[in-house]
């Protein structure tokens, strides 16, 4: 299905950063001193995964991220014993690693694929703006009042936890409201802070009222100075719609939804 996009092109991933860059750097360090040294060459970059993996996972318990983080501790203990031991490394326990590796990354290809990996705050942002197409004076900050939800708590709890998991939000708790940050930042996602302010976020406070802040930096990735309001409001109700579905059991509606933008499969862009 095609849709007209309303953002400007995505910049370049940079998740595809890493092995860009690393790659070389281990093929040559290969070639001028030795297997040994190419290992320890990548080490650290394994545990550095390892960690950011970690920390992901406990903002959005997405389990996608628990496997990542044994596939990257499986290829750290392989590369402290490739170091240690070169070429003779202990045959029994790197075909163990080995096994389990080959075990593990296709689930991790499968998640990354199937869009289970996959920051939504660009689809989102997207669908906010699908039928504005009116325009204004631009940006103006504030939030933005746009609709009512009825609750319990019990199902607002599962609701902002789906939209965590699914990695479409990470909720905030604070002073009896729950606020849906979107937002990819390295800093905010792995918890160094919780400052959503200056973020596009959505919140619904005790009472159920709905309000919408989209934040300068991401109003200025759309192509036109479109409404604020209107995008604001329309962000509100693609919130209030998504928790109607989840309520009624249809999880899966919600993302077709996004799938259905048809976006990057695995980047955010």
């Amino acid at each position: 299905m095609y849709f007209e996009r309303k953002l400007k092109p995505a910049p370049f991933p940079k998740e595809l950063l890493v092995p860009i860059t690393v790659l070389p750097g281990f093929l040559l360090v290969l070639k001028m001193v030795g297997f040994s040294a190419a290992y320890l060459f990548l080490l650290p970059l394994f545990v550095v995964v390892a960690i950011i993996n970690i920390l992901t996972y406990e903002r959005t318990k997405n389990i996608g991220y628990l496997l990542i983080v044994v596939a990257m501790s499986l290829m750290t203990v392989m590369s402290i014993l490739v170091v240690m031991y070169g070429r003779a490394a202990p045959k029994p326990i790197m075909a163990v690693i080995i096994v389990m590796l080959v075990m593990t990354f296709p689930f991790i290809f499968y998640m990354m694929f199937t869009k289970r990996l996959k920051w939504r705050k660009r689809e989102m942002l997207e669908l906010a703006a699908r039928h504005v197409n009116e325009a204004d004076s631009g940006y103006t900050d504030r939030p933005f009042p746009a609709g009512h939800i009825d609750f319990t708590r019990a199902q607002l709890d599962a609701f902002v936890d789906f939209l965590r998991v699914k990695m479409i939000a990470i909720p905030i708790f604070e002073n009896g409201s729950f606020h849906l940050v979107m937002n990819t930042d390295y800093g905010f996602v792995l918890g160094f802070n919780n400052s959503f302010i200056d973020k596009t976020h959505v919140t619904i406070d005790s009472e159920g009222n709905v309000l919408v802040h989209i934040c300068k930096g991401d109003y200025l990735l759309y192509r036109e100075d479109f409404s604020y309001d209107k995008i604001c409001e329309s962000m509100g109700k693609t919130i209030i719609d998504f928790f109607e579905f989840y309520h009624k059991g249809e999880y899966q509606r919600i993302i077709d939804i996004l799938n259905n933008m048809n976006l990057n499969i695995i980047t955010e862009g």
